[in-house]
């Protein structure tokens, strides 16, 4: 009997000195969140933050790398403690001058499995894992879901000018956001056309605008025309229901634009 009482003390110990995962709500997760730390080292980044915006209810996330955009699908299972995995999607094709935090990124992602939410001093981090425990990826809660720099960075198409449509344009309308650099570039209908631009979490302005001399069809060159007095004005910008909305203050120069 003593030998088995031994056993059974050993048994309640092992067991009361194994960690318990608490299961937590995956929905805690939804919202925009700021890449701090990747594989164990410091996410630093230049002019561009590293963020990422989980969408729980879309089974979604979308963000910035550090120089790409990127987005894919999330799976969690709530019959599973603490259970996501990420499948990337989409990945843009800008090339920067330091790529190492987006390509370790790229990496880690497909090898997480788990989640952990702790708040510290009230900021609120998660944490991710692969199936040995191991810690991949750290971020810091933001804010609730809403656009900020990564969500306009890289190309859109220009659906429209104060009300008017660009369809139909000789050589199509576009607008490119180089945000790490302070410039813009795109297509106005004809020409070609870059610039310097000023952007912060609500104001958006360009200027130093370079053109391209060519000539075309009436239609074209009257689109371009409207755009490129319309782009003095753009001093505001926000994303509605999936639309870029570059507009001034009194919003009667506004410009549409939607993710090519």
């Amino acid at each position: 009997m003593k030998k088995i009482r031994n056993i059974a003390f050993a048994l309640l110990t092992l067991s009361a000195c194994t960690p318990q995962v608490d299961k937590q709500n995956v929905q805690l997760l939804n919202g925009l969140w700021t890449i701090t730390e990747i594989n164990g080292g410091l996410a630093d980044h230049d002019s561009i933050p590293l963020e990422i915006d989980l969408n729980i209810e879309q089974n979604t996330f979308a963000g910035n790398a550090g120089c790409n955009t990127i987005s894919g699908s999330l799976e969690t299972d709530t019959n599973k403690v603490n259970y996501i995995t990420f499948a990337i999607t989409d990945v843009s094709k800008m090339k920067c001058d330091n790529m190492t935090n987006e390509a370790n990124l790229l990496n880690i992602l497909p090898n997480i499995v788990s989640f952990r939410i702790d708040t510290i001093d009230n900021v609120t981090t998660v944490s991710f894992a692969n199936d040995g425990g191991n810690e991949l990826l750290r971020l810091n809660y933001l804010k609730g879901r809403e656009a900020t720099e990564w969500s306009i960075n890289g190309r859109w198409i220009i659906k429209s000018v104060n009300g008017i449509s660009t369809e139909g344009t000789e050589a199509g309308t576009e607008l490119v956001f180089d945000l790490g650099n302070n410039m813009f570039s795109g297509k106005l209908g004809c020409n070609s056309f870059s610039g310097l631009m000023l952007f912060s979490d609500d104001h958006i302005s360009f200027s130093d605008i370079d053109l391209t001399e060519m000539a075309c069809d009436d239609k074209s060159m009257n689109i371009e025309e409207n755009l490129l007095t319309v782009l003095g004005y753009i001093c505001q910008w926000t994303v509605q229901n999936g639309e870029l909305i570059l507009y001034d203050t009194l919003e009667k120069n506004i410009i549409v634009l939607i993710r090519d």
